[in-house]
């Protein structure tokens, strides 16, 4: 792999090490929305890495105050533009562009891995929630797990075996390998 599309809500310093320990070895493209200075967000220091390029897209909102409907703007066209050797993408079905990288993905031959919290927060989750868990989960290449909770959360709902990883909610890379040290 030469080449990896990262797409994040936001530019947040818990993701910068992994970024960094990732762009060590190939090119990170990370895609993320702005976040609004005046509820206290603070300008970044941007790790000093010439494998990362950083593209900053809004994200639109169809339906103002509802959490469906949002569009992260410019991850698509960057998907067709690039042709990353993978994607890397914070799964939330609110995203109507997170369906359209799934879809384009599966297109396109490039493997999708989707990161998030499963289906845990979900009390007791309904048909539609069910629904676009089992969808998030086997059209992603993997699905990587906040913790072995959510993988739990999920087992049932995979077509096959391996589909899931697990990162614990941190992320940090403190021992990259090359691409040629991989098997």
């Amino acid at each position: 792999m030469n080449k990896l599309l990262y797409v994040i809500p936001h530019r947040t310093l818990y993701n910068f090490p992994l970024i960094d320990g990732m762009a060590q070895n190939i090119r990170v493209d990370v895609i993320y929305s702005p976040v609004d200075k005046s509820a206290g967000f603070g300008e970044d220091v941007l790790p000093d890495n010439p494998n990362i390029q950083w593209f900053e897209h809004h994200t639109w909102e169809a339906f103002k105050n509802r959490n469906f409907g949002k569009y992260q703007l410019g991850v698509v066209n960057h998907m067709l533009k690039t042709r990353p050797d993978a994607v890397l993408i914070y799964s939330n079905a609110n995203y109507i562009n997170y369906w359209f990288v799934l879809l384009l993905g599966k297109l396109l031959g490039i493997p999708v891995y989707s990161r998030g919290h499963g289906l845990v927060k979900k009390v007791n989750p309904n048909i539609l929630h069910m629904l676009a868990y089992f969808l998030m989960v086997n059209l992603s290449e993997k699905y990587v797990c906040y913790a072995p909770i959510v993988q739990d959360s999920l087992e049932k709902l995979a077509l096959k075996k391996g589909k899931f990883g697990v990162d614990y909610n941190f992320q940090y890379n403190d021992s990259p390998i090359s691409p040629d040290q991989k098997t």
